[in-house]
C-alpha cells in the first residue's frame, strides 16, 4: 500500500493557496487551513486538464501549464498520483541500490517534481543519511520553480542540492555520470517521435551518463499507445546487450506481449492510500483514482546488474488479470520462457495448483514440474496433476 505523506500533503495544500492566491481576491485566504470552499475553487482547473490530458488530448498546448488554473490543478490533483507511481516503481529496485553513501541524480522533464519528490521518499525510509545531489530539467520555468519550493520543503533533513536547468530535454547537456535517471511521463509528451527516434535519443545518451551501477526509471501512463511504445523503446534499448532490464521483465529478448498481439500493453495496478482532500476532488469531476495503473522499465548496465538478478526459468510475471469463467481459470504470464496462457479447469482444481484463483497482475509465480529451455512470443500451458504452482514474494 502506497502511502502519500502526511506531511507532504500539508506542506501542499498551504503551498497552492499562498501560490495562487496571490495577486488575488482571494489573497486574505491563503493563511487559513484548507477548507472544501478552496476545492471547489480549484476544482475547475482539474476537470478541465483532466478532460485534455483524456478525451480531448489532441487540444492540449506544449504550454498549457503556464496557465495558473491548469498549474493549479496539476500540482494539487495529479502530483500526489504520479508520486504513488513513481514511489510503486522505486520499490521494485534491485536492494542494493539504496546501500549508497550518495546520489547524483537526474530528473528529466521532472514537472512539478512528482518522481523525485517520491525519491525523497524512499530515501526517507530506506537511507536517510545519504547526500544527493538532484538535477532537475524542465521547460516550463515556473514549474521548474514549483519543483524546487516543494522537493525544498518537504527534503526536511536529508542532505541535498539542488540545481535547475528551464530547458527542453533536446537542450540540456548531460554532464558527469547519474546514479539514478527518472524520466516521468515524458515520452508521452514525445508524440511526433518513434520508438526508434527516441532510442536514438536517449541510447547514447545512457552509454555516456548512467553511472556503472546507476538505474533509469521510465514511467508513463498505463494506456495503450504510450505503453507500447515504452515496449518498443525497450527493445531497442537492450537490442545491443550493452543494458539489461530489471523490472518488470524478467528476461532480456524481445517483448513478447508487444510480438505476439496488438491489442495488449504490460502495465500494473497498485494499492494506495488516497489522501482525503483527493478523494473529494474526484467526487466533484467525476473521477475514479482509488487504484491507479502505471506502466514502467527499469534498465541497468548488463555488466553490472546481470548476474545479482535472480531469474529462475520457472519463474513468471503476471501481466493480465485472472480470467475466470463457470469452466476454466486463466492468466497470461511473462518469463525467460516467453508469453505463457496458463489454463487450468476448474474440475482440476486442487491444491497444487490453488494459487491460480488468487493471482494479481503482477505478481511472481512459480511453476515447479514444466520447464521450456527456448522462447517464444506466445505458447498456452493446460495444467497438469504434476504441475505446482506457488505466488512468491
Amino acid at each position: 500500500m502506497i502511502q502519500f505523506p502526511k506531511d507532504l500533503e500539508d506542506f501542499l495544500l498551504s503551498y497552492v493557496k499562498r501560490e495562487f492566491y496571490r495577486g488575488t481576491r482571494r489573497a486574505s485566504f491563503a493563511d487559513r487551513p484548507f477548507i472544501r470552499e478552496d476545492l471547489l475553487f480549484f476544482s475547475k482547473g482539474v476537470a478541465d486538464l483532466s478532460e485534455l490530458f483524456t478525451a480531448d488530448r489532441a487540444n492540449l498546448q506544449s504550454g498549457y501549464l503556464n496557465q495558473p488554473q491548469f498549474r493549479a490543478g496539476y500540482i494539487l490533483y495529479f502530483l500526489p498520483i504520479n508520486f504513488a507511481k513513481t514511489r510503486f516503481v522505486l520499490d521494485r529496485f534491485p536492494e542494493k541500490f539504496w546501500k549508497r553513501k550518495t546520489y547524483r541524480v537526474l530528473d528529466i522533464g521532472c514537472g512539478p517534481g512528482s518522481a523525485s519528490l517520491a525519491f525523497l521518499d524512499a530515501l526517507k525510509k530506506k537511507n536517510p543519511s545519504a547526500e544527493i545531489e538532484l538535477v532537475l530539467v524542465e521547460q516550463n520555468a515556473n514549474v521548474l520553480a514549483d519543483a524546487q519550493r516543494l522537493l525544498r520543503g518537504f527534503a526536511g533533513k536529508l542532505k541535498i542540492e539542488i540545481r535547475a536547468f528551464p530547458l527542453w530535454l533536446h537542450g540540456f547537456r548531460f554532464q558527469g555520470e547519474y546514479d539514478l535517471i527518472l524520466m516521468s511521463h515524458v515520452l508521452n509528451e514525445m508524440v511526433k517521435y518513434s520508438a526508434q527516434e527516441r532510442s536514438e535519443w536517449l541510447l547514447p545518451r545512457l552509454q555516456e551518463h548512467l553511472a556503472p551501477e546507476g538505474i533509469v526509471a521510465l514511467t508513463e501512463p498505463a494506456l495503450k499507445r504510450p505503453t507500447r511504445e515504452l515496449m518498443a523503446l525497450r527493445d531497442h534499448l537492450i537490442e545491443d546487450k550493452e543494458f539489461c532490464v530489471l523490472g518488470p521483465c524478467l528476461h532480456d529478448e524481445v517483448c513478447p506481449m508487444l510480438a505476439a498481439t496488438r491489442s495488449d500493453w504490460c502495465h500494473f495496478y497498485l494499492d494506495w492510500d488516497e489522501p482525503e482532500y483527493l478523494q473529494a476532488l474526484d467526487r466533484m469531476v467525476k473521477n475514479d483514482n482509488h487504484f491507479l495503473k502505471v506502466a514502467y522499465v527499469l534498465l541497468g548496465r548488463t555488466a553490472a546488474w546481470k548476474k545479482s538478478l535472480p531469474r529462475g526459468r520457472d519463474t513468471y510475471r503476471v501481466v493480465s488479470n485472472r480470467m475466470q469463467n463457470r469452466e476454466k481459470t486463466e492468466a497470461v504470464l511473462c518469463g525467460p520462457p516467453g508469453r505463457l496462457t496458463v489454463s487450468r479447469l476448474n474440475l482440476e482444481k486442487r491444491k497444487e495448483n490453488s494459487a491460480l484463483d488468487k493471482v494479481r497482475r503482477g505478481d511472481l509465480l512459480q511453476i515447479q514440474g514444466w520447464d521450456r529451455k527456448d522462447f517464444e512470443v506466445g505458447r498456452t500451458l493446460r495444467l497438469s496433476p504434476k504441475q505446482v504452482l506457488k505466488i512468491l514474494p
